[in-house]
């Protein structure tokens, strides 16, 4: 564990975007399920922050990225779901099937995987380190008209970290929260909070601008 949180912090300190602490917390999408054969297309700005690093010696942490989220319809109550992260160097696959739709409350439950693969340094001190995540996400949306939905989802996260020396494992947390603006295309916007459930006490927040269509 204490290898994991030297590597993650400094590569949130070097400011590299292959780090995988800002990826797949916001959800970009509500709990409304896709009809059969039918597909939607997700772009969304964010920004995210390791809110432990930033309380230290004033580094910055911020971190920009551009995500991709690609939704498909398998039936009408399943959908499945490839997102990519952090510019593309976090790629993850998701599943959600429908389980309460009416006109003031929907949810919808899923699982998914994700992970990324990045190295540090060269020659001989190349360091190599592959992330691979599980989510047990929930999604619920409150319909407040035609075209606006709050939106919330809560998910844990099992992350596995394999290192040229070593591997961990720990749990996160997470939920994010928004509002849709918009039916078959609009607008979402979303805040996410995620804490790690050990004794590193990481935490972190990102927030995301979207457009669907």
């Amino acid at each position: 564990m204490k290898h994991f949180n030297q590597v993650n912090n400094l590569l949130l300190c070097l400011g590299l975007l292959k780090i995988s602490a800002c990826a797949s917390i916001t959800a970009m999408q509500g709990a409304e399920t896709l009809k059969a054969k039918e597909t939607k297309t997700v772009v969304g700005l964010g920004y995210s922050k390791d809110l432990q690093l930033n309380k230290g010696d004033g580094e910055t942490t911020a971190i920009p990225s551009v995500d991709v989220l690609v939704r498909y319809g398998l039936t009408d109550q399943d959908e499945v779901a490839a997102r990519a992260s952090n510019y593309g160097s976090y790629l993850e696959l998701d599943y959600k099937r429908a389980i309460i739709n009416s006109s003031k409350f929907l949810l919808s439950v899923g699982a998914g995987i994700g992970g990324t693969k990045f190295s540090v340094g060269s020659g001989e001190n190349l360091a190599s380190t592959t992330i691979l995540d599980f989510y047990l996400p929930v999604y619920v949306d409150f319909p407040m008209g035609e075209k606006l939905s709050l939106l919330a989802s809560p998910k844990l996260i099992q992350r596995f970290v394999i290192t040229s020396e070593d591997s961990s494992a720990n749990t996160q947390a997470a939920l994010s929260g928004g509002v849709k603006f918009g039916k078959d295309s609009g607008v979402i916007l979303e805040a996410a909070y995620a804490k790690e459930l050990s004794d590193s006490k990481s935490d972190y927040f990102q927030v995301m601008a979207s457009i669907f269509w």
